[in-house]
């Protein structure tokens, strides 16, 4: 896709609604990019699927802390763009300073709660403020109210442990495979809990999922 004839071409603007931008080439090429639930609905309107492979992509971005952007062409999906946010050198120091300074620090984003916290985390910010900060837009859910002040707090005492919630997934995995179901949101959460189950973590909450993301980035998720 290297050198493309743009003379001619038509570009597609971003907007909220559609959540993707692109391009239409001369010879009616299509090409879009935009966030994975958008470019999904195109996909699939289209007849088309939305690859495995791509949706494991999407979510090792995002877990990662990144933004993914979903390419395709003539409405197939072809591949991820990976956004990183590149936290300045030096930020956590100065977030350190103002707060011995009384002044408390907050960051405003619009990306899912799990970037969120994952560059609050590594910038220093206070998770508990980044968590009041989105509760109240999109992003927030009684999940997220009920969850995260357990995270917050280390306390992963079960209501439902995670060795519970994996038979469960089991039970859904195995029967959508009788069906013919594509669930790859499903699957993929359930292996991080047999990632967990490994790491000695099956009797903890399913809040406890939290500790997957951690180990992949080094940090811990806690009051400050």
């Amino acid at each position: 896709m290297q050198n493309l004839p743009t003379e001619g071409s038509r570009m597609i603007k971003f907007t909220a609604e559609t959540k993707s931008s692109g391009i239409i080439l001369k010879d009616g090429t299509e090409i879009r990019k935009g966030a994975y639930d958008a470019i999904r609905r195109i996909a699939e309107s289209a007849g088309n699927t939305f690859p495995e492979r791509v949706m494991q992509q999407v979510t090792d971005i995002t877990s990662n802390g990144g933004t993914p952007l979903v390419v395709a062409v003539n409405k197939k999906v072809v591949g991820v763009i990976e956004l990183q946010d590149i936290i300045k050198p030096g930020i956590r120091e100065r977030f350190e300073r103002l707060r011995k300074m009384g002044v408390k620090t907050v960051m405003v984003t619009g990306d899912n709660p799990l970037t969120a916290k994952y560059i609050a985390e590594k910038a220093g910010v206070d998770p508990e403020k980044v968590y009041q900060a989105i509760r109240g837009g999109l992003a927030g859910s009684t999940v997220l109210d009920a969850k995260m002040p357990m995270i917050l707090n280390r306390n992963f005492k079960p209501g439902g442990p995670i060795w519970m919630h994996t038979k469960d997934l089991l039970n859904v995995r195995d029967t959508a495979l009788e069906i013919d179901a594509p669930i790859p949101l499903t699957v993929q959460i359930l292996e991080f809990m047999k990632a967990l189950k490994a790491d000695g973590k099956s009797g903890d909450d399913h809040s406890g999922l939290i500790q997957y993301w951690e180990k992949l980035a080094n940090v811990q998720v806690k009051k400050h």
